[in-house]
Parts: C-alpha cells; structure tokens; sequence
C-alpha cells in the first residue's frame, strides 16, 4: 500500500526475466514479478493514513487482500499502481458481488442489519454454481468498504446498543444503516 512499487517488465534486467520464466515453467506457478521498496522515511505518513482508511472502511483481514478491495477502498487508479493494470475483475467475481450486495441490501431492508452468520446461511448463486463457504466471506469483506461508502452503511462489533437494537446475541461484526 505504497510501500512497494510494481517494476514494469519492460524495465526488469532480461536475465532476470528469463531466470523467473524459468522458476515458473519448472514449479507449474505463476511468473513472479518484480518490486523495488520504498524507503520508509518517505512513505510512513502515506502507509499510516492508507491503513486507517483500510480499517475505517471495514478492512479486517488478510484473506480478503486483493485488487478488488483496494479499488474498492481507493480507486481503480490506486489499485493500478500497486496491481498493475493486467488484473481485471472477470465476470464470475462480478456476479458474485453482485448477488451479496443483492442479499445484504435486501436483509437490510427487512431487518436492519447483516451479520457474517446472515451471509454464510444464505444459498447464493452465481453463474449457475453454489457459492462456497470461504468464498462468500471473501467476497463480502471485499464489498464490504463499496457498500460503506454507497449507502451509507455502517460496519463495527456489535456492542451493547447494538445488541439491544437488533436483537444480537454475541458480538459479532454488523454491517447496519447508520442513524442520523
């Protein structure tokens, strides 16, 4: 989060090029890429600042790091900088989030708040396929910062008044519309 940038390809040494196309072929992995690391002197207040906005908009786990949540907190034009502009979204990830949102929106509604234990019970389909288990917690997590910024929503631990509101019986984490 702008304490490492992306080396172009363009810009990496050929023997390197060739040495990870190599690493690549011979382990079936992916070709690395390459990053040069910022002094921290330079960058600490930005990092302080990225990681308050990452947490203030619902950011809470490693597992659900990727390019669409950081687009998602910042911007396609941050995320390009740190992903590069090769990582596009594809149309399976697309109607998964769209069907979450579809469901979170709608228990909303009805209810006044959504809970992880809401998004797990829930049978969600997306191109013709069940979603699974660890991939609706990812998916939420990452649309979890849109949806606080679009509606206007709320996400923390459920504390006593929230308990009380909804009616909670554990601490759980709650995405809610904020009261004015």
């Amino acid at each position: 989060m702008g304490l490492i940038r992306k080396i172009p390809k363009s810009a990496v040494p050929k023997e390197f090029l060739e040495r990870a196309k190599l690493i690549a072929e011979q382990t079936g992995q992916r070709q690395i890429n390459f990053y040069t690391v910022i002094p921290l002197e330079e960058v600490a207040d930005d990092a302080e600042q990225i990681a308050k906005e990452m947490l203030d908009n619902g950011y809470s786990s490693i597992k659900t790091m990727g390019r669409t949540l950081v687009a998602n907190i910042f911007g396609e034009a941050f995320a390009a900088n740190i992903y590069g502009n090769l990582i596009q979204e594809s149309e399976y990830s697309r109607n998964v989030q769209e069907e979450i949102e579809k469901f979170v929106i709608e228990e909303i509604t009805r209810k006044g708040y959504v809970t992880m234990n809401d998004i797990f019970r829930k049978r969600i389909y997306a191109n013709g396929g069940k979603i699974k288990k660890e991939l609706k917690y990812v998916y939420y997590k990452r649309l979890i910062p849109i949806m606080v910024q679009k509606y206007g929503f709320e996400y923390r631990k459920a504390n006593k008044e929230l308990r009380e509101r909804f009616g909670l019986d554990g601490y759980s984490y709650v995405l809610f519309r904020k009261t004015a």
